[in-house]
């Protein structure tokens, strides 16, 4: 790019005479005088711009205006119409140059008064010093803005237009400057960590310090290769696929956002990775760091208002025996004119069921908790839930009378006291919300989609899957 605004000046600078023009620049070339450079960057809606203005010894001026093709920050164009000014000065051979700038920060981070802590800053403060060491005499300045009316007028050019124009011919800058330093910067290219546990078990190959080999030795007993894979041993489960960081970052995206994610909390995302059989050693970390990233988390995390207290203890004894129940709505109208869900959560295994209604009467109670608590779990023991109409009718009472289940209700002052329900709602409803957004009225077909990834997340307080605390409890009172 920086030879083509060259190339472009040598013939837009001077129409109809350009043999002439390029005469004229390669004798500038050979002044060994102090050349000054005025620059200036211009961000707005429309676009970001860049305005140079080289002057010679001579007075002769070169004026150049860039216009990005990329969205970058005032800041952000400040630098790249320094190191697209120094650019220019370079490929005309100047040795001695003299910038003035009316951006405070380039001026001081240049000069040394301000540290960049920003990493693009960095990265464009280290662009500016590598350009700044192949000048013999180098200096910058802070000037006015009233002292720098022709950079600007070049930059705000640049900002808002992208065709050419008769006066000024305005190049097209598409990637940043400091695209390139980012890109061969040195990487981790996600292998550090298998790599030597990797290349001992297949061909017995160790580092030369006598500590790091007996460290990979011990490691190494942990894991084993398998088609040619690295997996971890696990004594409790299947074998643990060990991924790259590139790959890990697949695996919670997937795992927390995409098809089979339900923006779950940071343990539970790393818990889930371990049952899908992924391992590597930063799991945790990444967790907490890729939850902290997600914006639908950010923007949709619960706050709490209740006070610090004592928790109180509930007792159930065996899976399905005692079930917490209450109703979520009026959600956006669905497909069908389902506006309710009626749901259901185990206290012992946290298991849930969760129906979808128009309406919500005792007859859609009965024969939901028929259908899918009674035919799939046996009779429960007890049913908590709230005062609803629906749950304290008197046909609902028999039902529960006929198969001797308990009714246990929240008090009317205080509906809320059915803790568990209240807690599973919470979740389901806060994860429609991260995966809905504007799509509101497709919360029932997305509802499969949002129980299977709660089934499939350990729960807090068991640390296991729900399936899998009932399946422990029958084991263990076999």
């Amino acid at each position: 790019m920086k030879s083509q605004v060259l190339a472009d000046f040598i013939t837009d600078f001077t129409p109809g005479e350009s043999v002439q023009a390029e005469q004229e620049l390669v004798a500038l070339t050979i002044t060994t005088g102090i050349w000054t450079l005025s620059v200036d960057g211009s961000s707005s809606i429309k676009g970001s711009g860049l305005g140079l203005v080289l002057e010679s010894p001579h007075g002769d001026i070169l004026e150049q205006s860039i216009h990005c093709g990329f969205h970058a920050t005032n800041n952000e164009a400040e630098y790249e119409a320094l190191i697209a000014g120094l650019d220019l000065a370079k490929s005309l051979s100047v040795k001695i140059i003299k910038v003035r700038s009316d951006s405070q920060l380039v001026v001081r981070q240049v000069n040394g008064t301000y540290e960049a802590r920003d990493q693009r800053m960095s990265a464009y403060l280290n662009k500016v010093k590598q350009l700044q060491s192949t000048f013999d005499e180098f200096s910058i300045e802070q000037i006015p803005r009233s002292e720098n009316t022709r950079a600007d007028a070049l930059a705000s050019l640049g900002s808002t237009t992208t065709n050419s124009s008769k006066s000024v011919p305005i190049i097209h800058l598409m990637s940043p400057s400091i695209q390139e330093s980012e890109t061969v910067a040195p990487v981790d290219n996600g292998r550090s960590w298998i790599e030597p546990i990797f290349n001992y078990l297949q061909a017995d190959i160790l580092p030369g310090n006598r500590a790091e080999a007996r460290r990979i030795k011990a490691k190494a007993a942990k894991f084993c290769i398998l088609y040619g894979k690295l997996y971890k041993k696990s004594f409790t489960g299947p074998y643990l696929r060990c991924v790259t960081p590139r790959e890990a970052y697949d695996v919670l995206k997937s795992l927390h956002q995409e098809e089979c994610g339900n923006h779950s909390g940071a343990r539970s995302l790393s818990n889930r990775a371990i049952t899908a059989g992924y391992y590597w050693p930063t799991m945790r970390v990444d967790s907490q760091n890729h939850v902290k990233s997600c914006d639908k988390c950010q923007r949709f995390a619960p706050m709490s208002h209740l006070p610090p207290g004592m928790l109180n203890s509930i007792s159930a004894p065996w899976p399905f025996m005692k079930w917490g129940m209450d109703i979520v709505g009026k959600l956006p109208a669905a497909p069908g004119g389902v506006v309710y869900m009626l749901v259901l959560t185990d206290y012992f295994t946290k298991w849930v069921e969760i129906g979808a209604y128009q309406q919500v009467r005792d007859i859609e109670v009965r024969d939901f908790i028929w259908k899918n608590i009674i035919c799939r779990f046996g009779v429960p023991k007890e049913i908590v839930t709230d005062n609803g109409s629906q749950f304290i009718s008197f046909d609902f009472k028999n039902f529960c009378d006929k198969y001797a289940i308990k009714l246990s209700f929240s008090t009317p002052r205080y509906p809320q006291a059915n803790g568990q329900a209240e807690s599973t709602n919470k979740t389901i409803v806060n994860t429609l919300k991260k995966r809905l957004e504007a799509e509101k009225s497709q919360w029932a077909e997305k509802l499969p989609e949002i129980l299977w990834s709660y089934r499939t997340t350990p729960r807090r307080s068991t640390e296991k899957l729900p399936s899998h605390s009932s399946t422990d409890q029958k084991q263990s009172s076999q």
